[in-house]
């Protein structure tokens, strides 16, 4: 859902994703359950990809920076930069000057979502 500020939580223990909004954290009731504290939140980067999928930190993304002579598609994850003080995309291989580069949002296309840091490739998700 974009547009409003949301998280998921990555439950180790029984390995599923729970998503919630702000909406759902600032108005839950008793008999819904409430999320835990032990838990891994990661927020979303308030953006989706080719697909219409939410993007949130720790996802691994494909991308083509457009900086890239080659145009190749590049993996990147999502991280929390802390220079900038915002999620963005950073390469996961060393590149050809043996550097991860940050990249900004805005220098990406062709963006997919294609798994995250908990259950690697999209093929390995549990429904």
């Amino acid at each position: 859902m974009m547009g409003i500020l949301s998280f998921r939580e990555w439950d180790g223990l029984n390995e599923t994703m729970t998503y919630w909004t702000m909406n759902d954290l600032c108005s839950w009731d008793e008999k819904t359950e409430k999320p835990s504290a032990l838990c891994e939140w990661e927020q979303s980067a308030l953006r989706e990809d080719e697909n219409g999928v939410e993007i949130y930190r720790g996802d691994f993304i494909e991308a083509i920076c457009i900086f890239n002579i080659d145009k190749e598609t590049n993996r990147y994850v999502v991280e929390y930069n802390k220079d900038e003080s915002k999620l963005s995309a950073r390469e996961i291989t060393k590149n050809k000057r043996g550097g991860r580069y940050w990249v900004n949002w805005v220098d990406l296309i062709e963006v997919e979502v294609v798994g995250d840091i908990h259950r690697g490739e999209k093929k390995n998700f549990k429904k």
